[in-house]
């Protein structure tokens, strides 16, 4: 009887640490664990070919360019159609700034995010779409960005198929607005 009340104590003690969504861990960073659904905007395009910027679906191109057939939505209808779950884990430092001088001096993070979900095209197709990304800080080059992961994503239905690599943007400023930019297409049907 004793073993097994032990053991109902251990795995109460567990659910609610992995309920915690931010906890002190290690010296100037927080863990995060957060699940989103249901942004604002959806951007999936081709990404900007520059260097890191606030909002880079601004600078974005049809996924045409990299030789797609895929047509995905405009951002506002594309996130009201489709069914995506964003969950984030990891650590942040969140914002950096210089004390002396106020300069934004970045992020220090090890955030993992997946993107799993059904999204739709223009011609009303649905595909299931599945990612995974990581967010190491480097890329954050002005303060409020939320996350900024490079990593693999694949959308597949029956009308065909776009795999490869992207950057999964999001900003919670005004809303919370995602962004996948496939920076290299490995299949596209």
């Amino acid at each position: 009887m004793l073993r097994r009340m032990t053991f109902i104590v251990t795995v109460s003690a567990a659910v609610c640490v992995l309920a915690s969504t931010a906890t002190a861990a290690g010296a100037g960073t927080t863990f995060v664990r957060e699940e989103a659904t249901s942004p604002v905007f959806l951007f999936i395009d081709a990404a900007y070919s520059g260097p890191p910027i606030f909002d880079p679906w601004h600078f974005s191109h049809p996924l045409a360019d990299l030789g797609c057939t895929f047509s995905p939505l405009d951002a506002a209808s594309e996130a009201t159609d489709s069914t995506l779950t964003l969950r984030i884990h990891g650590r942040t430092s969140g914002d950096l700034f210089d004390p002396d001088t106020g300069e934004f001096l970045g992020q220090q993070d090890a955030l993992h995010a997946q993107v799993a979900g059904t999204v739709v095209d223009s011609a009303a197709n649905r595909y299931r779409i599945s990612g995974s990304f990581f967010d190491n800080g480097s890329r954050h080059v002005l303060p409020g960005q939320d996350y900024y992961g490079i990593g693999h994503v694949t959308i597949t239905g029956s009308a065909g198929r776009v795999i490869g690599q992207a950057i999964l943007y999001r900003t919670t400023d005004g809303g919370d607005s995602w962004s996948l930019d496939f920076t290299k297409i490995d299949t596209c049907t």
